[in-house]
């Protein structure tokens, strides 16, 4: 089971990696570029492990979020590291075929209501699809296990060092 703690972290950290951290020229060249759109997956991933790992400081922090399973902390860093890599991957994959849609949405003629409703829908499609494939690979890799073990780790470092 996913805690809400980490799935509101996870949602976060891919709002500002798919939105803030894009800029203006990727998202709107990245359906025919796929370096722009490669850089853009890039910024993302290294947002999504950042953002990961802060996520474990504030739960530090804030000893009451709670975690009790205990893992190497290496094997935590390669863990986050791998989720992280195959959420940028397949990232990659959904923005290479979305941004095409929504492109030939934009292009198609004169910009009517309904058009702009159709890219709209795609636009939450792909969004929906990277939230699935966040949660989905969170879940099924063993990351729940590993967070409360870098926690409980670090929590031993922070407490038992001089």
């Amino acid at each position: 089971m996913i805690s809400v703690y980490i799935l509101i972290a996870i949602l976060i950290t891919h709002l500002i990696g798919d939105f803030v951290v894009q800029g203006h020229i990727q998202a709107a060249e990245k359906w025919h570029d796929n370096v722009k759109l490669t850089n853009h997956v890039i910024s993302y991933t290294i947002t999504l492990m950042m953002g990961v790992w802060l996520s474990f400081g504030i739960a530090i922090a804030f000893p009451w979020l709670g975690y009790k399973v205990a893992e190497p902390v290496t094997t935590t860093v390669v863990i986050v590291c791998v989720w992280a890599i195959i959420n940028g991957v397949l990232h990659w994959i959904t923005d290479y075929i979305t941004s095409k849609h929504v492109h030939r949405l934009k292009e198609a003629g004169p910009f009517r209501r309904t058009k702009y409703k159709d890219m709209m829908i795609v636009i939450g499609l792909d969004q929906v699809i990277h939230i699935i494939i966040l949660v989905l690979t969170w879940r099924y890799l063993p990351m729940q296990e590993l967070v409360s073990s870098y926690l409980l780790t670090a929590k031993m470092y922070i407490f038992l060092s001089p």
